[in-house]
């Protein structure tokens, strides 16, 4: 079976994703856990890179 190279997203789409979980981190801990959540929001800028999470769904 031959391997089919895989289609390129939109870099908007993985700025969306990010951005998302920005939100749902401030959401859940801003208030309460104010410094959490900034260090949680540098890990996902600069750590998190969605772009691989299925990896070894797609066979790479």
């Amino acid at each position: 079976m031959p391997v089919r190279p895989l289609r390129a997203h939109a870099t908007s789409t993985t700025e969306n994703y990010k951005g998302d979980l920005i939100r749902r981190v401030y959401d859940q801990h801003g208030s309460t856990k104010p410094a959490f959540a900034d260090k949680l929001k540098d890990w996902i800028l600069n750590r998190v890179n969605p772009d691989h999470v299925h990896e070894v769904q797609l066979g790479g």
